[in-house]
């Protein structure tokens, strides 16, 4: 009876011993939050300031550990191997998969600061957006009975990760058009490819016409197509054919998004571009912007657009003929030809020279065969023995510019027979003033 009543006062005793430690002992975290910020997975993130913790223990000898919570948003977490903690005065990180010695001491009746913590997470780029809770656990241990915590202290944990995306040109941010014959549509040599990776579905990239060389020639003349989108979502085609959409300055144009199609994302862009003869000769750097609104994110394609130099020239008709039936004189062909030239030059000549007019045994020599032009109009009826010049202009597209006529003048001494030869057409394109 008399061992069994020590007993109990022991164990009495010692309870409120251990009461009374925990009611003088405390831990101290300063700041007491815990806060990640990933902006750009996948990214190492560290707290901006270290967490100070502090101990007030008067009367024993203490130590501190602490075990973290996985930080947990919904079914998806990130675990301990991706939360880290590193002590002041080490040069490593470790990760918090058990518990971690954080230091000890003897009693003190003030507060004592043992360390500062800093800490990381780990964020890859495939954990969902949003906010994720957990926590670090703190214990102020009594080292005359380590199995007893005394005092506890709590530090909230939150990981916050937000929408990002990246874009990938694959280092191909040049395109090059080359406009080699009349005006028209013509196309980039090759597509370039373009690829958005990310941690949500939520982004739209669009892209812009910003400026071209040449007080923007080719504004509303630049067309793209995108293969990550059905050809119904390019409405503005103006002319470039299905799937085309026209570019401007101050207008967006979609080309991909994150809902149309499962990642990965990816899209092939063609670019077009629609010419005419008011664009003089020349190479004319385009920039194309593509960005993802909302990501400040942004990337620029250069395309180089060389427009060579164009000349071209038609005849309504390939043959006249003239029938001398009288006396020696004049003869006018039976119907006019019309001239057509189409030129992206400043300026134009169209020239034309004669050769003889030949039968099977004579020949009216070319100082005899004459050419009217309505656009030189004041020359009269000029004789094709040399070069003569029959239409000048400036930049425009195939149009009539001249209406031509011929004439023969025969003599007496013209063996009769049919004679014949060619009249040759030539435009050139004129330098300077």
């Amino acid at each position: 009876m008399t061992s069994r009543k020590i007993f109990f006062a022991a164990v009495i005793c010692a309870l409120a011993y251990r009461v009374a430690f925990a009611q003088n002992s405390a831990l101290r975290l300063e700041p007491g939050q815990l806060l990640f910020q990933a902006i750009q997975p996948p990214q190492v993130c560290q707290n901006e300031s270290p967490i100070r913790i502090s101990v007030l223990s008067p009367s024993q000898e203490w130590s501190v550990s602490c075990m973290a919570e996985a930080a947990v948003l919904g079914e998806h977490c990130i675990g301990l191997d991706r939360i880290l903690l590193k002590k002041e005065g080490e040069e490593a990180f470790q990760p918090m998969l058990s518990t971690i010695h954080i230091g000890g001491g003897e009693p003190a009746e003030a507060y004592q600061d043992i360390s500062l913590l800093h800490f990381q997470s780990r964020v890859l780029e495939t954990d969902p957006v949003g906010t994720y809770n957990g926590l670090i656990r703190f214990k102020l241990i009594n080292e005359n009975d380590p199995f007893q915590s005394e005092a506890e202290a709590v530090l909230p944990l939150t990981i916050e990760i937000h929408p990002h995306i990246t874009l990938d040109l694959a280092h191909q941010n040049n395109a090059a058009i080359h406009i080699t014959g009349t005006p028209g549509m013509y196309d980039a040599e090759n597509p370039l490819s373009l690829s958005v990776s990310g941690n949500t579905d939520s982004w739209q990239i669009t892209a812009t016409y910003q400026s071209s060389q040449g007080q923007d020639a080719f504004n509303g003349k630049i067309f793209v197509s995108s293969s990550g989108l059905p050809e119904y979502q390019n409405q503005r085609n103006e002319g470039a054919g299905a799937g085309y959409a026209c570019l401007y300055p101050y207008r967006t144009c979609e080309i991909l998004n994150g809902i149309s199609s499962p990642p990965p994302w990816q899209t092939d862009l063609n670019f077009r571009v629609n010419t005419s003869a008011q664009i003089a000769p020349g190479s004319y750097p385009a920039l194309i912007k593509i960005e993802a609104p909302g990501y400040d994110l942004s990337e620029y394609i250069q395309l180089d657009i060389n427009v060579n130099e164009y000349l071209a020239i038609e005849l309504s008709d390939n043959q006249v003929n003239i029938k001398s039936s009288g006396p020696p004189g004049e003869y006018i062909g039976d119907r006019d030809v019309v001239l057509r030239v189409a030129s992206n030059t400043e300026k134009w000549e169209a020239i034309a020279e004669g050769e003889n007019l030949k039968s099977s045994n004579d020949e009216i020599p070319a100082e005899r065969v004459y050419i009217h032009s309505s656009n030189q109009i004041q020359q009269g009826y000029m004789p094709l023995n040399t070069r003569r010049t029959v239409a000048s202009g400036t930049r425009m597209n195939m149009m009539d510019v001249s209406t031509l006529k011929f004439k023969v003048q025969t003599t007496w001494h013209d063996v009769a027979g049919e004679y014949n030869g060619k009249v040759y057409f030539t435009v050139i394109a004129l330098s300077g003033n």
